[in-house]
């Protein structure tokens, strides 16, 4: 059956600094938004000057369907609920939307606590980057199929980013929206991705693996060994692509469990150790050289609990 719907790359930016965070709009018979990029102006952000360029009225998004919870990824609920969109989310990942404190503990509380930071102000810093609570959502879960006239989303497990990462896939285009689920090196030379749950990831990787979906619609430019950094990834790169992006998760949990013995050693010091034993076309970088340290820190500080038995 052929499909008469258009999909459009929204690479929306953040308020602050030029890096951007890719939406995608679906247009059918109505307007449906996967994801909205970072926190957004009430009135004319970045966000809707995508939509407009697209020729999408903001007030016409009804559905904003998330792949997870991050602030790069939601940044524009409110904006749009306020509009009369209906927000749709994980019930692992609602915390994000609805609830700040504990979407903080869930992400950044561990390594607050390693840091030694001070952890209100922690929180607050972190609580500036999302987007105000919203009171209502709708819930979504692995095995729904989500119609909205003509566009039909089935909701894919893709947990191990975040707790309830999933992918939104649209079978009769043969194309899966995919958020962060499957990141290779990462978005940023030289920094781990961001995994919550290694074990998860691993398996969500093999998963997508066997599935013989083929094209995958991505947040960022990922990068990998061998391939151009890129957020669309299909074709005859895809299998290495998803294949290196397991890897990474494999070995970072193979040599987080070789620290069990090391809780009292500098943290730092421990995670420069793991990021050294990784192989070096993977391009990794000792914490004090990467743009963005915090993001392998936190795979890192989850790995050690996870695997090496540390307690923060």
């Amino acid at each position: 059956m052929s499909s008469n719907l258009e999909i459009k790359t929204l690479p929306v930016r953040f308020i602050s600094d030029p890096r951007t965070a890719n939406a995608f709009l679906i247009k059918g018979e109505c307007n449906v938004l996967v994801d909205n990029g970072p926190k957004q102006s009430p009135t004319d952000g970045y966000l809707f000057q995508e939509l407009k360029k697209n020729s999408a009225d903001p007030g016409s998004i009804k559905p904003v369907l998330f792949t997870h919870g991050h602030q790069d990824h939601v940044g524009g609920a409110n904006v749009l609920q306020a509009l009369g969109a209906d927000l749709y989310i994980s019930k692992p990942d609602a915390i994000f939307l609805q609830n700040h404190p504990e979407a903080f503990k869930s992400d950044l509380l561990l390594l607050a606590r390693m840091k030694g930071l001070d952890i209100s102000v922690a929180e607050e810093n972190f609580r500036k980057t999302m987007p105000d609570e919203v009171a209502e959502v709708q819930l979504i879960a692995v095995g729904d199929t989500l119609e909205f006239g003509d566009v039909k989303l089935d909701v894919i497990d893709m947990a191990g980013h975040t707790y309830g990462s999933v992918g939104l896939y649209l079978e009769r285009e043969g194309v899966l929206f995919g958020g962060d689920a499957i990141c290779g090196t990462g978005p940023r030379q030289g920094c781990l991705p961001l995994i919550y749950s290694l074990d998860d990831y691993i398996e969500t990787t093999k998963r997508i693996q066997r599935s013989g979906i083929g094209h995958i619609l991505l947040a960022h430019d990922f990068l990998a060994p061998g391939l151009k950094p890129d957020y669309d990834q299909s074709g005859a790169g895809l299998p290495l692509y998803l294949s290196i992006s397991a890897e990474v998760a494999e070995r970072v949990r193979d040599e987080a469990a070789k620290c069990a013995g090391q809780r009292e050693e500098p943290f730092i010091q421990v995670c420069n150790q793991i990021l050294g034993a990784l192989p070096e076309v993977f391009g990794f970088m000792p914490i004090e050289q990467q743009v963005m340290p915090e993001m392998t820190l936190r795979t890192l500080i989850f790995a050690l609990r996870d695997f090496a038995g540390w307690e923060v």
